[in-house]
């Protein structure tokens, strides 16, 4: 998997006058990174060697030996669908800013300016770009006997009947996005007093809707059950999205110091929530997957190597502007009129000098994402609906049948994600030393961690997916030291001679972290007879108290398992979700030491040796992953690997400086 990186920058800084100054910055970035096996070589294996029709394909990257995944046994040819893939980006970045110095005054303004630009190939739905065959056994096992095994998946594989097989083409060659950013603010930092400073502005930012380097994107529309490409059939090029004008985002920070020793912060700030269009690279009709399931008599194979792929789907007219999603398609897409939210960020914190060479800070940050944007299914059914119930098997604003069966995520504004925090500080300084501890208490409150989408989607049952969030750690304490040892120059002991030679030049440093674990949810993945198109299932919580025995291992749980039952319905009683909330569970905590032993030799003048040996986990201390919370496995509650740092590692290094 090869990679090469290649950047590029200017930058320049005018003085118009005493008090007036320009600066201005471009840069540009190309990545060009990929991977592919070494039988990705031009020769299309599969269709012209072994003669297996509907395997490979016209392009180079589509070359090679398809996969043959059988049961029992590694996987035969090039069985990975992501690979290969290529990517050729390119970014554009621009930035100028004015600044003035007036009296009590310092202004500056400017505008940012992004220009994003994908090239992708990466056809990587399940059957990868050549084809991928499956044998699980069935199509050589005795009916009514016992359950196929290794063996007869071999003598399915050896008489070419596979169980399943698939192809993902890709019509669009490369997949390509053009994701552009603009951006103004104006700032002033005002020192309204000696004692007060004040620092207010304004920012204004847009994200344009993006396009592909021939077209426009395709984005499919709910409230029609079509897809719009634009550029095309009459489609305007931003098929007919809209995303505002822009945001104007707010900034105030205020600095006052009550005395020589004590110093009070505050701030609050907006930002645009970030989130890119970057699910509009792959939509629907960029791919056209070829899937031949196992029907319904799990014994009759899908197909034979010699009949090979029989794609019996149309493929889609990528001339046409507008194309009705096939019922049992899943794609992604924005609105059409998409309402971008902003994070609220604040905080209030005093400073404070203290004797013996301390500082110490304490303060309350906290930022509020309103309406944080997650992948929402927008096609979501009520439990015991099925795919009936899905909101969009029905009819379009024409009265024409739709009857989407399958998921549709909308990237769109969600619930709001909370954080509040306590957060402390001391530090002490000297001439050569540094030691401080940083401790923070904290609470983070979300639907679904960073691009996740909640479990439960049924939109009536939102609520569910309120919880602590993946990453919430109330408790974090970190501290860290950096000590010069008192002998050699300069220092209390062993200035010179022998002595100074042998043990001058010797630093020590350390970091130690203990923190909270973090929670997870208790949930049921299988035989919940939910019936629910688009959710997840979770279980009763039938103690009010859960017990945490704390035990690593299978056979020593980590929790109390019989506080929870499986939700299993009857067929003549009406679904339901089970009563569990999200991430109500907390795993083990984290604890940590690295050590560092650093000494500095002069080698002559201005040129300095350093050699270093350092110890991560120095301790070698064992951090446990969260135990299973899926309450239909076998380990349900054991905690059976670790995470985090690892085994100890020793690193030896040199630092020459001159």
């Amino acid at each position: 998997a090869p990679g090469s990186t290649q950047v590029a920058g200017g930058g320049g800084t005018y003085t118009i006058g005493s008090t007036l100054f320009l600066d201005v910055n471009v840069g540009y970035t190309r990545q060009r990174l990929g991977a592919q096996a070494p039988d990705v070589n031009g020769t299309n294996f599969g269709l012209d060697v072994l003669r297996i029709p509907g395997t490979n394909g016209p392009d180079f990257l589509q070359s090679g030996i398809p996969g043959f995944q059988i049961n029992g046994f590694a996987s035969l040819g090039n069985a990975q669908p992501a690979n290969p893939f290529l990517f050729r980006d390119n970014q554009y970045v621009a930035s100028a800013n004015l600044s003035w110095f007036k009296g009590k005054h310092s202004f500056r303004t400017g505008l940012d300016y992004q220009n994003q630009q994908l090239n992708h190939f990466q056809p990587q739905g399940a059957g990868g770009p050549r084809g991928i065959f499956a044998f699980n056994g069935n199509a050589t096992a005795l009916q009514n006997g016992s359950t196929a095994n290794q063996f007869n998946a071999w003598a399915a594989f050896l008489l070419g009947l596979p169980s399943g097989a698939s192809k993902t083409e890709q019509l669009r060659n490369p997949m390509s996005l053009r994701l552009k950013t603009y951006a103004l603010y104006v700032r002033d930092h005002w020192q309204m007093t000696p004692k007060l400073t004040v620092t207010y502005g304004l920012r204004w930012e847009i994200y344009p809707f993006p396009t592909r380097a021939e077209v426009g994107v395709s984005r499919f529309d709910p409230e029609t059950g079509l897809v719009y490409t634009g550029g095309l059939s009459g489609v305007p090029k931003d098929t007919n999205a809209e995303v505002g004008v822009g945001q104007f985002l707010p900034r105030l920070g205020v600095a006052y110091r009550l005395t020589e020793n004590t110093v009070f912060r505050g701030g609050y700030g907006q930002s645009a929530d970030p989130r890119p269009y970057t699910e509009f690279r792959s939509a629907y009709p960029m791919f056209n997957a070829v899937s031949m399931p196992q029907g319904a008599n799990p014994f009759v194979p899908v197909t034979t190597l010699r009949l090979g792929l029989v794609n019996n789907a149309p493929t889609p007219d990528l001339a046409q502007g507008v194309l009705p999603l096939p019922p049992n398609v899943a794609v992604s897409t924005y609105p059409r009129k998409l309402d971008r939210k902003a994070v609220h960020s604040f905080n209030f914190i005093v400073e404070r000098q203290l004797p013996w060479s301390l500082a110490g800070s304490i303060g309350y940050v906290g930022t509020r994402a309103v309406g944080q944007m997650g992948n929402i299914n927008i096609n979501a059914s009520a439990p015991g609906t099925g795919d009936a119930g899905r909101p969009l098997f029905t009819t379009n604003a024409q009265g024409a049948p739709v009857r989407i069966t399958a998921n549709i995520t909308s990237i769109q504004p969600y619930r709001t994600a909370t954080y509040d925090s306590l957060q402390t500080q001391v530090t002490r300084r000297s001439a050569s030393n540094v030691i401080g501890v940083v401790y923070t208490l904290s609470k983070a409150i979300n639907y679904a961690d960073n691009d996740a989408g909640p479990r439960i989607q049924y939109e009536p049952e939102a609520e569910r997916n309120r919880g602590r969030a993946g990453y919430d750690r109330p408790h974090n304490l970190q501290a860290y030291f950096v000590w010069d040892l008192p002998f050699g120059r300069e220092q209390r002991w062993a200035t010179r001679g022998l002595a100074s030679a042998i043990f001058g030049g010797f630093q020590l440093n350390g970091i130690v972290s203990a923190m909270s674990g973090t929670p997870f949810s208790i949930v049921q993945g299988s035989g919940a007879n939910l019936n629910a198109a688009g959710s997840g299932q979770v279980p009763d919580q039938i103690l009010s108290e859960v017990a945490y025995p704390g035990g690593i291992g299978l056979g020593n749980p980590y929790f109390d398992r019989s506080a929870f039952a499986v939700v299993n319905i009857p067929a003549n009683q009406p679904q339901r979700f089970g009563n569990v909330g999200r991430n109500t569970m907390r795993g083990p905590s984290f604890h940590n030491l690295d050590l560092g032993l650093f000494r500095t030799f002069s080698v002559s003048g201005h040129v300095k040796l350093q050699v270093r040996a350092e110890a991560l986990n120095a301790l070698n201390h064992a951090n446990f992953a969260n135990p299973n919370g899926d309450i239909s496995s076998a380990t349900f509650g054991f905690v059976t690997a670790t995470t985090g740092t690892g085994e100890r590692t020793l690193r030896f290094g040199a630092r020459l400086s001159f």
